[in-house]
């Protein structure tokens, strides 16, 4: 679907995504402005609503033709029979989420827009087929874009207010969002690398260029400490969270205390600045792409002596301003270190099999539920979140909020990086052991609907509960990705 004037409103011809079930090209005879209406809301009344409007005196015959269609990108040797692909072709679509008023992707129709996670739906829209005439999703990231770089603020954006949820609500108060967080900017750059360089869209990345160099200096500015790495300004030492919530940490994690120097911001920060980089050079802005390029490799080279815990044998989360780093064996973590090259050869494989023997040792098994976020408890000094609906624990040791929610819950979301970090080793075996599985759950909608309990299944514990809100949680979709990684389909990093 693609917006027209006024909000609300989509024109035609359209594409009606239904999730997990199929996509409908929606075409009209009759009248050439006739747009289709688009609301949705979560509260206080959850509902989705698509509307065909009728006949009138001026156009008195409205034709509107429905039809059907399969849109996945082509996957070299995958045999159109082999149903363990058929959560991959069904479902490749669902992390498109355009939202119903605000003209932006986001979480999902009703939901709150994310330019943290952005990059995650241009790459997917990166490999995408045309949806309807006229329409890519790469359009979609374009319009997207535009709208950030209009001055459009989202989640992890300071001044955001939440979707659905009263101005006057504490959620809602300034005080949480008084920085970017540290990912925002490295996702909006990687978007717009993906739009640029996949779309050939020359005449809008000239454009834009100023814009994408303001991204560029406020992801990147120089530290006081002289340190490469990518900061953020709130410390994340262990006791700083306090009862009361007033800022969120430094990533897409907002439950858990990445604070200063965070691995998994800085993997996405130099992946930015390779990628933004290129789009320089094809502007001729010489000066700027050897700058960024110098700053990615000088994150490149600080990464792991940063952030590897030789004690474990594996990538911790983040470095706090005291020096401590908290490492609680973060799949993801590792994940897209080694995807993205910052740890290479012997070095990675080692941490990837560390993530795994410590996998086998807590005894996560069934893949079906996706990946935790961490393998052992958040303690209570490194929490956030200050309720325990969301995994807060009580207990110094975390052990009484594990397992829900971003506590060590279970999600397909950023398990991507974890399955394509297989691929990209050459241990396809162990990729496809984690792949399947969540394919095959989201081929049976595993990732998505409301338990009895009332929570929803985006978020699991390790016996399969749902602690989850969102309902349809868009990020779980960006897994679909790793299978082009297992068919050596995605262009390597710039």
């Amino acid at each position: 679907m693609r917006y027209v004037t006024p909000a609300g409103k989509i024109a035609i011809p359209a594409l009606l995504y239904l999730p997990g079930m199929g996509s409908m090209p929606i075409y009209v005879k009759g009248d050439s402005s006739a747009a289709l209406g688009f609301d949705a809301h979560r509260n206080p009344t959850a509902f989705v609503s698509v509307t065909f409007p009728a006949a009138t005196a001026e156009h008195r015959l409205v034709e509107y033709a429905l039809e059907t269609a399969a849109i996945f990108p082509a996957i070299r040797g995958m045999p159109t029979d082999d149903r363990r692909f058929d959560g991959f072709r069904r479902d490749f679509l669902d992390i498109v989420q355009l939202h119903a008023e605000l003209h932006v992707l986001a979480n999902h129709a009703a939901s709150d827009p994310c330019a943290l996670t952005l990059y995650k739906c241009a790459d997917i829209a990166r490999y995408t087929p045309e949806l309807v005439k006229g329409l890519t999703a790469l359009d979609l990231v374009r319009e997207t874009l535009d709208r950030y770089l209009g001055g459009f603020v989202s989640y992890g954006m300071p001044g955001y207010k939440e979707f659905d949820i009263p101005a006057d609500s504490i959620a809602n108060s300034s005080e949480h969002y008084p920085y970017p967080t540290l990912d925002t900017y490295p996702s909006l750059l990687i978007a717009a690398y993906d739009y640029a360089v996949g779309s050939g869209d020359e005449r809008w990345l000239r454009q834009n260029c100023k814009g994408l160099r303001e991204w560029a200096e406020l992801m990147a500015p120089a530290n006081t400490d002289l340190s490469p790495l990518l900061e953020y300004p709130i410390s994340g030492n262990s006791g700083s969270w306090t009862a009361k919530l007033t800022v969120r940490p430094a990533n897409w994690w907002d439950t858990i205390g990445f604070g200063h120097q965070d691995a998994y911001s800085n993997a996405l920060g130099y992946r930015a600045l390779r990628s933004v980089a290129v789009l320089a050079d094809r502007m001729g802005e010489m000066d700027d792409a050897a700058k960024y390029r110098k700053r990615a490799e000088a994150i490149h080279n600080a990464h792991s002596e940063a952030f590897l815990d030789p004690s474990a044998g594996v990538l911790g989360g983040w470095r706090s301003r005291d020096g401590q780093l908290h490492n609680y064996y973060f799949p993801f973590v590792n994940g897209i270190a080694v995807r993205y090259g910052l740890i290479e050869g012997d070095e990675a494989r080692k941490t990837m099999h560390n993530i795994l023997l410590k996998m086998d040792s807590v005894g996560y098994k069934n893949f079906k539920l996706g990946l935790p976020g961490n393998l052992v408890p958040i303690r209570r000094a490194d929490s956030v979140e200050p309720g325990p609906r969301y995994g807060a624990p009580v207990l110094e040791d975390g052990s009484d909020g594990f397992e829900k929610y971003e506590n060590g819950g279970a999600t397909a979301c950023h398990a991507c990086f974890r399955v394509a970090a297989f691929y990209h080793l050459g241990e396809k075996e162990q990729g496809d052991r984690i792949l399947f599985p969540i394919l095959d759950a989201i081929d049976h909608q595993g990732f998505c609907g409301r338990a009895p309990n009332g929570q929803t299944y985006d978020w699991k514990d390790w016996q399969g509960g749902a602690h989850g809100y969102e309902g349809f949680l868009a990020d779980n979709y960006y897994v679909l990705l790793a299978v082009l990684d297992r068919a050596n389909q995605i262009e390597e990093i710039p």
